[in-house]
């Protein structure tokens, strides 16, 4: 939804200069294509004989001004509106968007584990491999093979871990040739929670 809501604003962003560029040239396409107000006989003659603009030319070619002045003001300001409107539509979109880390259930007990990973430039970590192995039951005769993979906010979350181990169970994080190997003791954090960097 990020990517969406960066790629709605970028559009807004393109839409609104295209849009300004079409007005700017609809603006001097109709300053050329306005009737001359100027074409009745207004204007008067000096003594050279060069004709001189009268007042009343004058003050048409200023009001002429002011009112395509207006419009393309006017134009500016709607657009920049739109462009402040999409992205603070695309930003509330993004706030509203939970991330829920990835998770897996070993519907043993009330305990859990939640595993963040992030690299060496302490960013969280997509596609990490999670696993577990957990050995449970009288003797720790009964097994369980966990395995997950790390979202883009790199956390893995496992549910439902027994609250009581027969035997250690240990969590292996790996990505591509970099591992890691975390212990989870329910005795201890019955909610436990690590934080990986894989280096």
């Amino acid at each position: 939804m990020k990517f969406l809501s960066r790629r709605a604003r970028n559009f807004a962003r393109i839409a609104a200069t295209h849009s300004f560029v079409w007005w700017v040239a609809v603006f001097f396409q109709e300053r050329e294509t306005l009737p001359a107000r100027n074409s009745f006989s207004l204007a008067s003659s000096s003594p050279d004989g060069v004709n001189m603009p009268t007042t009343r030319e004058i003050a048409y070619r200023h009001s002429d001004m002011l009112e395509d002045m207006r419009r393309l003001s006017l134009s500016i300001l709607v657009l920049m509106c739109l462009v402040s409107l999409c992205s603070q539509l695309g930003s509330a979109q993004s706030a509203k968007v939970a991330v829920t880390p990835t998770e897996i259930s070993a519907d043993l007990g009330t305990c859990s584990a939640l595993i963040t990973v992030t690299g060496s430039d302490s960013k969280p970590t997509y596609g990490a491999k999670v696993t577990t192995h957990i050995q449970y039951g009288l003797f720790g005769v009964k097994k369980l093979d966990l395995e997950a993979y790390t979202g883009e906010d790199g956390q893995v979350k496992i549910t439902n871990l027994p609250n009581l181990l027969k035997k250690p169970m240990y969590i292996y994080i790996v990505k591509d040739d970099k591992q890691e190997i975390e212990e989870f003791k329910p005795e201890v954090h019955c909610r436990a929670t690590f934080n990986v960097q894989l280096r």
